[in-house]
């Protein structure tokens, strides 16, 4: 709900409500099986932190950015068992790619300040981009490891 409560709604018309963290009428939520296990992880984002819960509410594990996160968070697959959440600090220019265990990839932060996307750049490239917008109109494109 506005507030971030769970809701599970089934078939039999039960409803069970799942006790998460209080959060702001303007928080992002979303829902992704982010470490593989069938069983999907609540990703909220209020303010300027981000809290992973799993099924049942408990948190997982939070960060706290310099400034107020005004982008959804993304998920990113990379394979079945390997999703990562991408969060955007336009303040300060920076983007962040974070593992399901709650620790950034390696090379994050770097700079941008929109909402991003990775994937091949063609079909014949070798690794993954990211192509973010940067500060003066740049526009970034990094090789991902």
């Amino acid at each position: 709900d506005k507030n971030g409560k769970v809701y599970y709604i089934y078939f039999d018309g039960t409803v069970e409500e799942i006790k998460t963290a209080r959060f702001s009428e303007n928080h992002f939520f979303t829902v992704d099986d982010l470490d593989g296990n069938n069983v999907s992880e609540f990703i909220f984002v209020d303010g300027n932190e981000i809290v992973v819960m799993d099924e049942k509410g408990k948190k997982l594990f939070n960060r706290k950015f310099n400034n107020h996160i005004k982008h959804r968070p993304s998920v990113y697959t990379f394979s079945d068992n390997q999703k990562k959440i991408g969060i955007t600090d336009a303040a300060t220019n920076r983007i962040y790619l974070i593992n399901p265990d709650g620790k950034l990839h390696n090379g994050f932060p770097l700079q941008g300040n929109s909402e991003f996307s990775i994937g091949k750049i063609s079909a014949g490239s070798e690794g993954l981009n990211l192509v973010v917008g940067s500060e003066g109109g740049l526009l970034y494109n990094y090789s991902l490891n």
